[in-house]
């Protein structure tokens, strides 16, 4: 989360961040509540008397496993395993 969230800097001293959209914690409440929250705006679409609502914030949510991913992988294809011999043998 902390690299995603950081900051590049160039050699003339500029700094921007890492990414262009906002990075949100979905293990924390507050990062979940934050990144469900639609702030949109209404936007004319040209040449007709509609609008369009609009999200102008780009975002993300991260969701970091107590796992880890080489467990969760794993688990996932025993899980996916077990489902397809499941299948043969009702079949």
């Amino acid at each position: 989360m902390k690299e995603m969230k950081g900051t590049l800097s160039t050699f003339a001293g500029d700094s921007f961040p890492a990414l262009q959209m906002d990075v949100y914690d979905l293990t924390n409440e507050n990062g979940y509540q934050d990144f469900l929250k639609e702030e949109t705006i209404e936007v004319p679409v040209p040449f007709t008397n509609k609008k369009v609502t609009y999200y102008p914030q780009k975002r993300v949510g991260v969701a970091l496993t107590s796992l880890g991913a080489s467990r969760a992988v794993s688990l996932g294809a025993y899980a996916f395993a077990l489902a397809q011999l499941d299948n043969k043998i009702t079949n």
